[in-house]
């Protein structure tokens, strides 16, 4: 999906999902790259 069409309860609802199965860690660093994807997207003017 494109990133401009992204919400954050779209990421939200995805890292619950994996905190859900026990991946505290994963969801963690899940996290930490979705924000560099964000901030990259409103750099390039994606966003």
């Amino acid at each position: 999906m494109p990133i401009s069409t992204v919400k954050p309860r779209d990421v939200l609802g995805a890292l619950q999902k994996i905190e859900a199965r026990g991946a505290i860690e994963s969801a963690h660093k899940i996290k930490q790259i979705c924000g560099q994807i964000f901030r990259h997207a409103v750099a390039s003017g994606l966003a």
